[in-house]
C-alpha cells in the first residue's frame, strides 16, 4: 500500500512539473555566431584590427534581416574603446555568411571583442574572445614570426562525392621587427605514405602583425588527416607545429570553419620500411616460437 501511494505521489510531481516549466527541452539556437577571427596591424599610435564573423544558418528556412555589432572593450576600465556596426542581409536556409569590419583601438595590451547578431533588429546571438595588441616594435628588433592556431572550412564537394576541396588557414603572429618574406607549407597526411601537401608564399610580415595565410587542397572525402603547419623564412624552418587531433571531412560541414589548436612538432621519426615487410617479420618471428616450443615439448 505504502509502495502504491509513493509511486502516485511521485507521479504526480512529474505531472505538476511539466505544465509550470521546471523540466523544459533545453532550447537549441540554430542561428549562430559560429566563428571569429581577429587580425591586427600596429599603427602609429595604437592598432588597427579586422573582425571577421562566421554567421551560420542551421534553420530550414531563410533568415529575417541580419545585421552585427562589433565592440572592442578594455577589460581593466570595461569601457568601450570601438565599435563597428554592419548589415549582412538575409542567409538562405542551411546556408553561413561571414562579414568584416575593421576599426582603431587607441591603445595596446588585451582587448576583449565582443559580437552581437541581430534578426530584425533583435538580439539572437552573442559571442566575445580576446587579442592581445602589441605595439609597434623597434626597427632593429629581429622578427619573430609565430603560429597561433589552425582554421579548416570545406568549400565544395566535387568529384561525384568522392572530393572536397578545403581551405587550411593557419594563423600567424609577429611580436618582433619585420620579418623577410614568409612560406607557408601545410602537409595533410592519411598515414606516412599518404602526405597532400600545400604551400602560401605570403612575404613579408609587419612588426605586431596578426595575420592568416591560405592553402587550397583537394582531398579524398573518406579519409582522415593529421595536419602539419611549417614556417619557412629564408629557407629555414622557423616554426613546425602539428594540429592537435586528427580531421574526418565527412563529419565537416560546408563553409563551417573549424578551428584546431597548434603543438609544437615532435622529433622527427624515422623513416618506416617497405609496407608488408613488418607483418612478414611478425609471422616468420611466431612461427619461429611455435617449433621451439615443438622441440622442448618432444624433448620432454
Amino acid at each position: 500500500m505504502r509502495s502504491s501511494l509513493a509511486f502516485f505521489f511521485l507521479l504526480s510531481i512529474i505531472l505538476f512539473l511539466f505544465p509550470s516549466g521546471c523540466v523544459e527541452k533545453a532550447k537549441v539556437t540554430e542561428l549562430y555566431i559560429s566563428n571569429v577571427d581577429v587580425m591586427s596591424i600596429p599603427q602609429d599610435v595604437g592598432s588597427k584590427l579586422t573582425v571577421t564573423v562566421y554567421v551560420s544558418n542551421q534553420q530550414n528556412k531563410d533568415t529575417g534581416t541580419l545585421s552585427i555589432k562589433v565592440k572592442a572593450r578594455d577589460p581593466q576600465t570595461n569601457l568601450v574603446v570601438a565599435e563597428q556596426s554592419k548589415d549582412i542581409g538575409y542567409i538562405k536556409a542551411k546556408s553561413q555568411a561571414t562579414a568584416s569590419v575593421s576599426f582603431e583601438v587607441p591603445k595596446s595590451g588585451q582587448q576583449a571583442i565582443e559580437v552581437e547578431l541581430f534578426e530584425d533588429s533583435v538580439v539572437v546571438n552573442e559571442y566575445s574572445t580576446y587579442v592581445e595588441v602589441i605595439p609597434q616594435a623597434d626597427e632593429n628588433v629581429p622578427s619573430s614570426v609565430v603560429l597561433t592556431d589552425m582554421v579548416i572550412e570545406m568549400q565544395q564537394v566535387t568529384n561525384y562525392g568522392k572530393d572536397a576541396v578545403v581551405d587550411i588557414s593557419p594563423g600567424l603572429y609577429n611580436p618582433g621587427g619585420d620579418s623577410d618574406a614568409i612560406t607557408i607549407k601545410v602537409s595533410a597526411a592519411v598515414d606516412p605514405y599518404t602526405v597532400f601537401t600545400g604551400t602560401d608564399n605570403i612575404g613579408s610580415i609587419k612588426a605586431g602583425e596578426r595575420m592568416r595565410g591560405t592553402t587550397r587542397m583537394t582531398l579524398p572525402l573518406d579519409k582522415v588527416y593529421t595536419f602539419n603547419v611549417q614556417l619557412v623564412e629564408n629557407g629555414v624552418v622557423i616554426a613546425d607545429e602539428d594540429a592537435m587531433g586528427s580531421v574526418t571531412l565527412k563529419e565537416m560541414k560546408l563553409k563551417q570553419p573549424v578551428t584546431y589548436d597548434l603543438v609544437e612538432a615532435t622529433a622527427p621519426i624515422e623513416e618506416p620500411g617497405a609496407p608488408g615487410f613488418s607483418a612478414l617479420y611478425s609471422i616468420v618471428a611466431v612461427v619461429f616460437a611455435v617449433s621451439l616450443m615443438g622441440r622442448r615439448v618432444r624433448r620432454n
